[in-house]
């Protein structure tokens, strides 16, 4: 019973570390692509390319 149940703790442990690590679709695309995310306006020479975080960021891409 012990045994189970310390297969249970670790599963619900790891289970909850892969979901912090997920990543929003745009800032996939927007690194892909060869862009970052940055705070702010793009600086030159980078140029607007979209967003990252679901909006909260801009991409840009140099």
């Amino acid at each position: 019973m012990k045994k189970l149940f310390l297969l249970c703790a670790i599963f619900l442990l790891s289970y909850q570390a892969e979901t912090g690590n997920a990543q929003d679709a745009d800032t996939l695309s927007c690194v892909q692509n060869g862009g970052g995310c940055t705070l702010g306006a793009c600086r030159p020479p980078s140029v607007p390319a979209g967003t990252c975080r679901s909006g909260a960021l801009n991409c840009c891409k140099w």
